[in-house]
């Protein structure tokens, strides 16, 4: 995910407070099979059909529709819906009432007789979940272009990968820092989300320069949505007031309407060497920090975007600053939101698909895990929070606190560090992101975990701080 601007920023305070070559994806009967690859270096990828819609295998969880509802074409626009409403009848009161909606967290899922997707193309379709496009980002190549299929629509293109090195590269607008070992064309697997903008809304997102498209997810007055430009992409919770939005349905893969999840298994594993646990988010998450040998080591420490310990952690020791933290020579705001690989200390330390986490991984260990404070974590006297892989709904986003206190409820289920899936972030916990602070567009803050013993927020820290690193790595 790259720059955060300002016009992004005022358009998520407004609205919190407040193809394959596509030639249509219009209703015919075209069977499931083997799309064959025409382009040098591309692969054999699948498309079918569910209830006369096209979809693409991308690799991922679900198969993805290849035009939006109510379009004909993948670079159609199709029609906008504001969130739990059709044509047919409005429910967005149900989603209203407090008695139907939990208090935040965790958040609902609509319900399908409110799916918009559901709905309108009616079988197994249904709208992407928060854990769906988090997927979808992660685990995609992304690229910019003003004109789609010479049909002169802008928007991105989501290519399936062709190396697990090109996941989660997004290239923006001029911005090609970060390119794909592979060539990726529109022979090759891919979506195509047009720059359809929204309606009756803030009109800060415009039809062709940017895309507002809905998720399936809901807390008490705010829902889930992908928002982009040019220049970003990004997963946010949103008011009504943002307007109305693209809907692009996804398609289970087996057939049914229920959430796709990450069922990876319950054991640790491990890729390039170093051991990682699923808990069910949309990135596996490693079992230590950056240079510890056991979970309730804290490990080295780094200066955000520095690839090395060192002895002293000041502005004048920083890497891009020379006049203390005043001005930056990389990194400023301006030119991009998230590490290059070469400055990310997963990345450079444990090398493979390992990176830092981004604001939207560290989202979903707050808000789909179940938190669990100890002063002894397995006898080694080492304190800090246990996160355990929630073992129903009900029990995600509960903070055990320090103090015995409970935030947003308490579990419905007893877990054991012995049997349980988790993992232990050791004393306080903070541990760098790849992002910056994005709340204010601070160039010199960077986001970061930063739980207490009676709570856990996400938080901005001075870059030149020394904090550990735990890295993720993509499905």
């Amino acid at each position: 995910m790259k720059k955060i601007n300002l016009q992004l920023f005022l358009i998520i305070l407004m609205s919190l407070f407040g193809a394959i070559s596509l030639t249509s994806c219009s209703k015919d009967a075209v069977s499931e099979g083997v799309k064959p690859s025409t382009g040098e270096g591309t692969s054999e990828w699948i498309e079918g059909t569910e209830t006369g819609h096209k979809y693409i295998d991308l690799g991922l969880s679900v198969k993805w529709a290849t035009c939006n509802v109510g379009a004909d074409n993948a670079w159609d626009y199709g029609s906008y819906f504001g969130i739990c409403e059709d044509e047919k009848y409005d429910t967005k009161e149900v989603y209203n009432n407090q008695e139907k909606v939990p208090v935040y967290p965790p958040y609902k899922r609509l319900e399908l007789s409110d799916d918009i997707a559901h709905i309108n193309w009616n079988g197994a379709w249904r709208t992407p979940t928060h854990e769906e496009w988090s997927e979808l980002m992660h685990n995609c190549f992304w690229r910019w272009t003003t004109n789609y299929n010479n049909m002169g629509v802008s928007g991105y293109i989501v290519f399936k990968v062709k190396s697990n090195a090109d996941k989660g590269i997004i290239q923006c607008e001029g911005d090609y820092s970060e390119a794909p070992i592979a060539t990726y064309n529109t022979t090759d697997a891919h979506i195509f989300l047009p720059a359809a903008g929204s309606k009756n809304g803030y009109d800060g997102i415009p039809v062709g320069n940017s895309g507002l498209y809905q998720a399936s997810n809901l807390y008490s007055s705010v829902f889930g949505c992908l928002i982009f430009f040019k220049d970003i992409v990004d997963y946010r919770w949103a008011s009504n007031s943002i307007g109305e939005m693209s809907v692009r349905p996804v398609c289970p893969k087996g057939g049914d309407t229920s959430i796709a999840r990450n069922t990876g298994g319950t054991r640790q594993r491990s890729t390039n060497g170093y051991e990682y646990v699923d808990l069910g988010t949309s990135a596996r998450w490693a079992k230590c920090n950056i240079g510890a040998n056991h979970p309730y080591e804290y490990g080295n420490i780094f200066a955000w975007g520095e690839t090395t310990p060192k002895n002293s952690y000041s502005w004048a020791t920083y890497k891009f600053t020379t006049d203390d933290g005043n001005t930056f020579t990389k990194y400023t705001g301006n030119d991009k939101n998230v590490l290059d690989h070469a400055d990310d200390a997963a990345t450079a330390n444990w090398g493979g698909a390992w990176r830092m986490p981004l604001m939207n991984d560290v989202t979903e260990l707050y808000e789909m895990c179940y938190w669990q404070w100890t002063d002894n974590y397995d006898g080694k006297g080492v304190k800090g929070f246990i996160i355990y892989k929630a073992k129903n709904d009900a029990d995600k986003g509960i903070y055990h606190g320090a103090a015995q206190n409970w935030w947003y409820g308490s579990p419905t289920s007893s877990y054991d560090i012995h049997s349980d899936v988790h993992i232990f972030l050791p004393g306080s916990g903070k541990c760098w992101a790849a992002t910056l602070y994005g709340e204010s567009i601070k160039k010199e803050y960077a986001n970061c975990l930063d739980p207490e013993k009676d709570f856990a927020d996400i938080e901005g820290k001075g870059k030149y701080l020394g904090m550990p690193v735990r890295a993720v790595c993509p499905f």
